[in-house]
């Protein structure tokens, strides 16, 4: 009996030490990584700039980001944004619609995003029914999905204050 246990222990840690070196290996980086594309860098920066509230600087980086890779739809979301903070409102929402025509067809998430981008900038403007047709727009495009959002959405809709009241 004692002579069983060993055996299996001994197996048991056989087993472990071969699987623990195949994970291991697994785990290390290949030896040729690229590095993040640069546009990527500049993005990151654009939004890190952008927490911290210095929009300018996140717009520079969005558009050093663009002029690096046109063809990246975050460049164009994070230049939304960086606009949005900036109160251009008609630029944020041009660069968010952007941002929504770059992305991939499938990519259901980028898309409302970058929806939700244009309608949020329009809503803070004060510019209700313009944040409400493309509030709609999001709900619609994520109902499926997640009717959730797309209730919330309808909400956010509700609950737009007018310019002339806007703060």
């Amino acid at each position: 009996m004692i002579r069983h246990h060993v055996l299996t222990l001994g197996f048991a840690l056989a087993v472990a030490a071969a699987t623990s070196s195949i994970a291991h290996a697994q785990l290390r980086p290949p030896t040729q990584m690229q590095s993040p594309p640069r546009s990527s860098k500049l993005t990151t920066a654009s939004v890190e700039a952008a927490d911290g509230g210095d929009f300018a600087k996140a717009l520079s980086l969005a558009d050093q980001a663009i002029a690096s890779n046109a063809k990246d739809p975050w460049g164009y979301f994070n230049r939304g944004g960086a606009l949005r903070g900036l109160h251009r409102t008609d630029e944020a929402v041009s660069a968010f619609h952007d941002a929504e025509s770059l992305m991939p067809a499938d990519d259901l998430w980028g898309r409302s995003v970058a929806i939700w981008g244009q309608a949020d900038a329009l809503s803070r403007d004060g510019r209700c029914s313009d944040a409400a047709a493309v509030y709609e727009r999001y709900a619609v495009t994520v109902e499926k999905a997640d009717a959730g959002a797309a209730a919330l959405a309808r909400q956010y809709a509700q609950h737009c204050t007018p310019r002339a009241e806007a703060k």
